[in-house]
């Protein structure tokens, strides 16, 4: 389905003036459905699929986006006047007038074929893969997708522990070493790595034609360019070692230190400015890997993802954010394994608009001076005060200040820091029954920081719902659109001014 129309963004902010981004949703789910995972694929607005596009995880992959495109060619109209010569048309020509069945055959047969061709064009234009973590549901379709070479090297992004995770697929066992840290060009390597490091802005690898030019398989070759640039931040996706037993609400201890988080990736992806199109500043969206909420994490990280989309969504920069919320919210917190459900979804929204409530008050210079990375997990003792936990207004102060590191970070590495054992008494209370849905009084509120005062703050935003996990016995889209109800139906989301939006696999939404 293509959501030209509808989903457009709607705001009343002009600066923004999109679309910008094209993003197909090749796989939109968390499972059980290994048909229909993590997996999206986009490019610029303004460019065709041929200069370049870029994907974010891939748990489905070719066949998936092929499955997609045979509902609903219209998704890909643009590409498909760049298929070469019908080889269909000369049998179709022969075949007897009257032969209905075989003319059916025919053309059942050239639809299949023709989206099979379209959906390998696209992903023999993607340059690279931005994995926001290793697990299988995000990872899958690229693993076995890889035995097709689809044009040029591609690169595999990620923090170093992502790749190392990523490596164990293609290490030969479970898979053939398609994957290198190398340059790419043997007879084999179809994947590098590329490491990334937390906060730092890089560019993402492109592709622009090179004219009069074509590879071996008959697509354009091309020569290297850069479209679009991310900024990378670390998110906890639940804690590594430690596994809450649902029976017994005990804690298992597994091979791993009981404190230690599975690491996630939150992706600021940046569109370049472009004269040609008469827009000179840079817009961007907010791609969340697998998270869980800062209101039951051992080392919540959330915070400065959302500052960053604060300090860009008043700047008139961004106006979606791409975010999971798993489970419905009749899943206990103890099961919830490092995901999302809506009111804890909300509740990282509400965090979101004392930031933007804070940061309007700043003028544009002094908002672009603000050093985002640099805020801290937490402040104060946290125990209902106005100085409690998270202050925004602090930690605004600090992060002008352009350190390169927090003290206030360093400080909370310490198991000893009075913080830490806030962190641990939160997550206690999630893990055995503290913070239900019944009873929950709300992370921003328990934690000692003001709710947000203006009507509405994040009007124009929307936010567009990933990685549902549908249950086969309820049927299909049930728990997704129970989420979406649980979502909208929440007291503060009115307040709020948010929008949210469910996106369906196969979709390709223009924002």
């Amino acid at each position: 389905m293509d959501s030209t129309n509808t989903q457009n963004t709607q705001n009343t902010h002009d600066a923004y003036a999109g679309p910008h981004f094209d993003m197909i949703c090749v796989g939109v789910g968390g499972g059980p459905d290994e048909g229909n995972l993590s997996s999206y694929i986009f490019k610029s607005h303004h460019q065709p699929w041929d200069d370049g596009c870029v994907a974010i995880d891939a748990g489905s992959g070719v066949g998936a986006l092929s499955r997609a495109i045979r509902s609903d060619i219209s998704i890909v109209d643009d590409l498909r006047e760049a298929l070469p010569g019908d080889e269909y048309e000369g049998a179709s020509s022969k075949a007897d007038s009257n032969d209905t069945a075989h003319k059916k055959v025919t053309a059942d047969t050239r639809h299949d074929t023709d989206s099979y061709r379209l959906a390998s064009r696209i992903y023999t234009s993607i340059t690279a893969y931005l994995i926001t973590h290793p697990h299988l549901d995000h990872l899958a379709g690229l693993v076995i997708n890889s035995s097709m070479k689809f044009g040029a090297c591609k690169r595999l992004v990620g923090f170093e522990k992502t790749l190392k995770g990523i490596e164990v697929a293609f290490g030969g066992l479970l898979w053939p070493a398609l994957a290198s840290w190398a340059s790419c060009g043997g007879l084999v390597e179809r994947l590098q790595y590329m490491q990334i490091e937390p906060f730092a802005q890089f560019d993402v690898p492109g592709y622009v034609h090179d004219a009069g030019s074509e590879s071996v398989s008959g697509t354009p070759s091309h020569t290297a360019n850069h479209t679009f640039s991310c900024t990378p931040f670390p998110i906890s996706h639940g804690t590594v070692g430690l596994v809450a037993d649902a029976r017994t609400r005990a804690a298992v201890q597994v091979e791993k230190d009981p404190n230690e988080v599975y690491d996630s990736i939150a992706y600021f992806v940046e569109k370049h400015s472009d004269s040609a199109h008469k827009w000179q500043k840079s817009f961007s969206f907010l791609f969340w890997g697998d998270v869980e909420p800062d209101a039951i994490s051992t080392l919540p990280r959330n915070k400065p993802v959302w500052a960053e989309a604060a300090r860009r969504f008043v700047l008139d920069e961004l106006r979606w954010v791409w975010i999971e919320c798993s489970y419905t919210n009749a899943r206990p917190n103890h099961l919830l394994f490092g995901h999302l459900k809506p009111d804890l979804l909300v509740d990282e929204l509400q965090t979101l608009a004392i930031i933007v409530e804070r940061f309007r008050r700043m003028g544009v210079e002094q908002l672009r001076s603000v050093n985002t990375s640099e805020f801290s997990v937490g402040r104060g003792s946290g125990s209902g005060s106005d100085q409690g936990y998270a202050n925004a207004d602090e930690d605004i102060t600090a992060a002008q200040h352009n350190h390169t590191h927090s003290p206030i970070d360093n400080a909370l590495d310490t198991p000893s820091h009075p913080l830490s054992h806030q962190a641990s008494q939160a997550v206690n209370k999630a893990l055995f029954g503290g913070l239900n849905h019944a009873s929950r009084t709300g992370y921003n509120e328990g934690f000692g920081v003001h709710r947000h005062t203006t009507s509405r703050p994040l009007q124009g935003l929307t936010i567009a719902i990933t990685h549902v996990k549908e249950d086969p016995m309820l049927g299909c889209d049930v728990v997704g659109e129970r989420i979406l109800s649980e979502l909208e139906s929440n007291p503060a989301t009115q307040n709020l001014g948010v929008r949210f939006y469910r996106p369906k696999q196969g979709e390709r939404v223009r924002f």
